[in-house]
């Protein structure tokens, strides 16, 4: 495929640049909507080596386009490309790709990056804003400083998926809701419609198939609806042979293995590391590292995300 981009796709779109830019310019290119077609049945190696072969070939295409030369002349664009890509269907590239680590991407969701997403934010303050107020004085400044006695900032991270377009999501959300009851800035009640909000649209984000389909998964989370926030096995394993998939038990065994890898993979579950302590997936090379000490406790005791715990009605 790279070899075909270069010969004859890359050499027309530097063909048009040329035309179209008489001088220096500059070119974002943004890819999207890889993921309309994932779905469990639709060949997802193949789509999975499509996709992990465009990945490979983008530092290449940014140079080729970023300077080239036509008839002799020299011609110099500040061109940029982004892919946007759902991260289940990255980790399972990732999974999939012979040579894994020659992958290269910028992984922004290692707990010790919290301050990353809350940057997002503050400079989206900072842009909307007239007076363009310093980042430290934002969340004085438009948000409440705690909930039910908790720090804002540790009160949202503890909620979220930390993913940017959550934050966006949830912060978007109460300031609607501070709106439309004409407060001056968000306050408690209108962080709390909003996580209440934000639980219903997280649950719809993380219905992605992978070995279970969406039906499957659906009918899985609504079992678990009243239930108590942490789980164990056993009680996965009820709602399993609840939902009549297999008549071996066997069977339903090595299926429950694979769905609680997949809920762990989604971040729905988060599994016990040390007495009481839950780690989710977050990262993309963190599954290993969890699993590895999930297993050295020897537990089989899960805690659903703080996410899920409105729209469940779950017993935290």
């Amino acid at each position: 495929m790279a070899e075909l981009m270069h010969q004859e796709t890359l050499a027309k779109i530097r063909n048009h640049l040329s035309e179209l830019f008489h001088k220096d310019g500059k070119i974002f290119v943004l890819i999207d909507n890889l993921d309309k077609s994932w779905k469990k049945n639709n060949k997802l190696a193949i789509q999975s080596e499509w996709i992990l072969g465009l990945l490979s070939v983008t530092e290449k295409i940014v140079k080729d386009l970023s300077s080239f030369r036509v008839k002799g002349q020299q011609k110099r664009i500040d061109f940029h490309l982004t892919i946007f890509l759902r991260s289940d269907i990255f980790r399972y590239i990732l999974d999939w790709a012979r040579e894994a680590d020659k992958v290269e991407y910028t992984n922004l969701l290692h707990l010790g990056d919290r301050e990353v997403l809350f940057r997002i934010i503050e400079q989206r303050f900072v842009e909307l804003s007239n007076d363009q107020p310093l980042p430290e004085n934002l969340w004085n400044k438009y948000i409440i400083r705690t909930v039910d006695e908790v720090p804002v900032k540790d009160y949202i991270y503890d909620k979220l998926v930390p993913r940017p377009r959550d934050m966006i999501y949830l912060l978007k959300n109460a300031l609607e809701n501070a709106i439309s009851r004409g407060h001056i800035i968000i306050d408690e009640e209108d962080l709390k419609l909003a996580f209440s909000n934000y639980s219903a649209w997280v649950v719809t984000s993380m219905m992605v198939e992978n070995g279970i389909t969406l039906d499957q998964l659906k009918e899985f989370l609504y079992k678990l609806v009243g239930e108590p926030q942490i789980i164990d096995r056993e009680i996965l394993y009820l709602v399993m042979s609840d939902m009549n998939l297999s008549q071996s038990e066997e069977n339903l065994d090595k299926l429950l293995d694979k769905l609680i890898e997949h809920l762990s993979t989604l971040s729905i579950i988060g599994k016990e590391v040390s007495k009481d302590d839950f780690e989710f997936e977050y990262a993309f090379d963190s599954k290993d590292i969890i699993n590895a000490k999930s297993k050295k406790l020897g537990s089989n005791r899960y805690k659903i995300h703080n996410a899920l715990v409105p729209y469940l009605n779950l017993n935290s």
